[in-house]
């Protein structure tokens, strides 16, 4: 029996669109679709062109669909910690990138609210000044969050948009620096020190599950089915850890990004490291 998939892979300079044929036991893959990505600067912060990679995602489903009519599913993946703040179903732009300096100031702020040691022990993710804890704590203080009624990680926005369904996949929602370890669900302490609207902050979605069929809009402009043969799913693990990937099916998902084994956290990074570090996320 063969099974067809597409996983379209988005990294912070590039993203494409394999195509995965599952026959006897092996997979063989095509890309079929590769477009270049890359930040901008507007208005002194450097944001993605959410609207240009969405545009990107159905050029290149669509140009999996002329060579392979007959798609099982889809996911997305992308880097993590970057997300869209919604407002009734529409983007409130822009969509800053995990590179824009606009933590810097805040980082010492969430940590006066609850320490980094302690965050730590409830999430187990490492410090990162782009993690998305901080981003959301300076859309707080800057009045945008107040604006949102939801928010997606990037990966599940550009999955809303091709099937309408709203998802917060547990893996990558990890990368936010919010979610518990210990129940795998949105931290409400954490919410609640650093006075996060708990309404923006859902049950969290499974690796693997099913979220929709296209939309008629979208399967019309992508010459694919709307049928069940067309379905959603969303990404195993954030990042560089969903790349093809083959786990057990008893593995239980990734909690954190690439992670391997828990290291004893830096209790309290230095201040000057806030100010240089230029980690990369993706």
């Amino acid at each position: 029996m063969q099974r067809i998939f597409l996983a379209i892979d988005i990294g912070a300079s590039s993203g494409r669109h394999i195509v995965g044929i599952e026959a006897n036991g092996a997979l063989q893959t095509d890309e079929v679709y590769r477009f270049p990505n890359g930040m901008q600067r507007e208005n002194g912060h450097l944001i993605w062109d959410i609207e240009g990679i969405f545009q990107h995602v159905k050029a290149g489903i669509k140009a999996a669909f002329a060579k392979y009519p007959h798609i099982d599913s889809l996911s997305i993946d992308t880097w993590a910690v970057d997300y869209v703040l919604l407002k009734d179903g529409a983007a409130l732009l822009p969509c800053h990138a995990y590179r824009d300096e606009r933590t810097q100031a805040v980082i010492d702020e969430v940590h006066q609210h609850m320490p980094f040691a302690e965050l730590y022990r409830r999430t187990g993710i490492q410090f990162q000044p782009f993690n998305s804890i901080y981003q959301l704590y300076e859309d707080a203080k800057t009045g945008r969050l107040q604006q949102a009624d939801d928010f997606l990680m990037v990966p599940e926005y550009l999955l809303y948009r091709l099937c309408g369904v709203k998802a917060r996949e547990y893996t990558n929602a990890t990368s936010t620096g919010l979610v518990s370890a210990a129940t795998k669900e949105y931290d409400p302490e954490i919410l609640r020190a650093l006075s996060l609207p708990e309404r923006l902050f859902p049950r969290l979605t499974q690796p693997g599950t099913v979220l929709g069929q296209l939309t008629p809009d979208v399967a019309r402009e992508v010459g694919g089915p709307v049928s069940s043969s067309a379905r959603r799913t969303t990404p195993p693990a954030p990042s560089r850890a969903s790349r093809w990937r083959r786990t057990p099916r008893s593995s239980p998902p990734a909690h954190g990004r690439c992670s391997v084994r828990r290291f004893p956290p830096r209790l309290q990074p230095p201040k000057a490291w806030h100010a240089t570090s230029r980690t990369r996320a993706a």
